[in-house]
This record gives structure tokens, sequence and C-alpha cells, in this order.
């Protein structure tokens, strides 16, 4: 598998790259996603808002499924599953969910 990095995601997927203080290793932070993807301006057009949907899609998976984990950063592994953002809704999200926990319960035990 190859490794991602945080520039070949975010750019292309969410339109933006962070600055030095906007990432740690190949995690965003989503304090710099909320300062610059929290709301679309008005008459945004589509790509735009795919962006946005990205952003807020991240969001939630860290406020709501991976709480706790990693601080306020969201991994950029997430990124490429939301490449397409009308066939978020056909994955098995509990699939992602056990492996990337399986995945921490390895790094622990490991370190």
């Amino acid at each position: 598998m190859e490794l991602l990095l945080y520039e070949d995601l975010c750019l292309p997927l969410l339109g933006k790259m962070p600055l030095s203080e906007g990432y740690k290793g190949n995690y965003i932070r989503l304090t710099w996603s909320n300062e610059s993807l929290e709301t679309p301006p008005e008459g945004t057009i589509e790509i735009v808002m795919h962006y946005y949907t990205r952003a807020c899609i991240m969001h939630m998976l860290r406020a709501m499924i991976f709480t706790g984990l990693i601080g306020n950063a969201v991994s950029c592994y997430f990124l490429p599953l939301l490449e397409n953002v009308f066939g978020i809704c056909n994955y098995s999200w509990r699939s992602t969910i056990v492996t990337y926990l399986y995945r921490w319960l390895y790094h622990a035990c490991m370190s």
C-alpha cells in the first residue's frame, strides 16, 4: 500500500492546503478545517460544495465515530473514502471503524 500524504490529498479533495500549523504528520487539524471550510459562500459552484461536504463529513467522523482517539485531528487516510461524495452512503462504515480500531489496538500493543 502506498503511503498517503496530506499534500497529495488536501488540494484535490478539499480545495485548499493547510499551512504547517494545519496538520501534524498525516493528520489534518480540525481547527484549520473549521477556519477554512466552515460555511460556503453564497452562490458556490458544485465542486466547491463538494469540498465543504468532505470537510463536514471529516468532522462527523471525528466527532461521532472516532472520538477520543486522535485528539483534534482527522487522519488523511479517510480523504480517499470521501472522494466520491455521492457514493459515500454505499460504504461499509462498520468495517472501516473496526479496521481502524484494530490498527490503533495494534499500535498500542506494540508500544
